[in-house]
């Protein structure tokens, strides 16, 4: 995640957004370390269970690039 977020902000790009599996605590966490919050859900995202989906969203994704 940390090479995307790298190679976004070669291109200038700051700002990211993503979905995950509400049932998925292990990528949520990640996410939340690397300064992704939630904004919103998708209800029924997943057409296999209709799982919801959380939105996220990191407005500047700078200063969790080289952080460990």
């Amino acid at each position: 995640m940390r090479e995307m977020m790298k190679a976004a902000l070669v291109e200038d790009v700051n700002k990211m957004t993503l979905e995950v599996r509400v049932s998925n605590t292990a990528a949520r966490e990640l996410y939340a370390k690397l300064g992704f919050a939630q904004c919103g859900v998708r209800k029924r995202y997943y057409s296999n269970n209709n799982e919801d989906a959380l939105i996220l969203w990191n407005d500047d994704i700078s200063p969790y690039v080289w952080r460990r």
